[in-house]
């Protein structure tokens, strides 16, 4: 008869084997794309499997002595914390380059930086906290042919006296072709949190809709809120646009965009594509995207068939010294848009003289903000909220 114990200790085998499986997405490349939501949540949410890794470890040892799998379940757990660990090492400098990057104006600097996150990343913040004081409404922004273009806005439940919220324009990637003003709600959310009016648009998508449509429906997005702004109870002035993906191209666009009548003040790109050209002739691997089809949609056909387009649509070719300030968030392992992308956008923005910085996540996938929480989504909302103190300090603008 086999002792007691045996199965538990089957059980716990099979568990620091599964553990340590999963645990190789944090370091080698997507095997295909059903595994790249998979390999983001083991990156981001990777600290508490790192603590079920180590649990089960222990357990295995107690059980069964030790052995392969208790072994494999710790490394497990070393790959699993190794993003939280990098982050941790990265944010020590990053406060700095933020400061030379957007140097502040106002005399008690400290004081003012206060009033957001003193830190990119902390320990204590990856437990999830819930977001509350924050009041959301959809607005219909646009008529478009047959379609309702709406837009969800997050405020501050409680308006701060004589001061009204300065708005921040929320795009959602999905490839130009699919998603909605619902996929990064849990940032919206928080940055309403803070103090800012968060709007986050639905817009045209392709194929039925082709560049520069969705473009357009920024610029009008921003049109709206400014002719609502005294009801809806906004500041218009100095809108910035926030884009992630696909979303941060349009976002790139519509920002260096010099024809529009109403100018950005400041554009935000969480790993955007930054010059459609460059992309065609290196596509994303076809086990992860089709991104050539996606372009194809886009801008209705290939480079040699629609030239101007694949120029026009370009954010690095419409690079001007005159341009708004730029923040740039890419991940490195990012297999879908190229940590390229982003380097290449932030070296002609430094050669043209507009401000700009530029982020890289040794650590992070496409996508890897999705965990507002987690070691990419701290840094990422530590980012932006010192991008945007800087934009809007009284002193810089006086």
């Amino acid at each position: 008869m086999s002792p007691p114990v045996a199965a538990p200790a089957l059980v716990l085998a099979v568990l620091c084997w599964l553990l340590a499986c999963g645990s190789l997405l944090i370091v080698l490349p997507t095997p295909w794309h059903r595994l790249w939501k998979p390999a983001v949540a083991a990156t981001e949410w990777g600290h508490w499997l790192a603590a079920a890794s180590a649990a089960a470890a222990a357990a295995r040892t107690l059980l069964a002595g030790p052995g392969w799998s208790a072994a494999a379940a710790a490394l497990a757990a070393a790959l699993f914390a190794s993003p939280a660990v990098r982050a941790f090492r990265l944010a020590r400098a990053l406060p700095s380059r933020v400061d030379r990057a957007f140097p502040s104006p106002t005399e008690d600097h400290e004081r003012y930086v206060g009033r957001g996150r003193s830190v990119p990343f902390s320990v204590p913040r990856l437990l999830p906290t819930p977001i509350r004081g924050v009041a959301m409404e959809t607005l219909v922004y646009r008529h478009a042919g047959a379609l309702d273009l709406t837009l969800d806005l997050y405020r501050p439940a409680r308006a701060r006296r004589g001061k009204k919220p300065r708005i921040v324009l929320m795009v959602h990637g999905g490839s130009w072709r699919s998603g909605d003003s619902s996929q990064l709600a849990r940032v919206d959310r928080y940055l309403a949190s803070r103090g800012h009016a968060v709007a986050a648009l639905n817009y045209r998508l392709a194929p039925e809709h082709r560049f520069p449509a969705p473009v357009d429906d920024i610029h009008a997005a921003m049109e709206f809120l400014a002719s609502r702004a005294d009801g809806l109870g906004l500041d218009p002035d100095t809108m910035v646009v926030v884009g992630r993906s696909s979303g941060g191209h349009l976002a790139l666009s519509a920002a260096y965009d010099r024809r529009r009548g109403r100018s950005i003040g400041g554009v935000v790109a969480l790993y955007a594509p930054t010059d459609l050209i460059w992309s065609w002739d290196r596509p994303a691997p076809r086990r992860m995207m089709d991104s050539n089809g996606a372009m194809r949609d886009f801008l209705g056909g290939t480079p040699e068939e629609v030239p101007e387009l694949f120029e026009a649509a370009s954010p690095i070719r419409q690079v001007a010294a005159d341009g708004p300030p730029t923040l740039l968030i890419h991940g490195g392992r990012d297999e879908l848009v190229s940590p390229f992308q982003s380097r290449r956008l932030s070296e002609a923005l430094a050669m043209a003289g507009a401000p700009c910085l530029h982020v890289e996540l040794p650590w992070g996938r496409h996508g890897m903000e999705a965990n507002v929480s987690g070691p990419s989504g701290q840094i990422s909302l530590y980012l932006i909220e010192r991008f945007l103190r800087w934009l809007w300090d009284p002193a810089r603008r006086a």
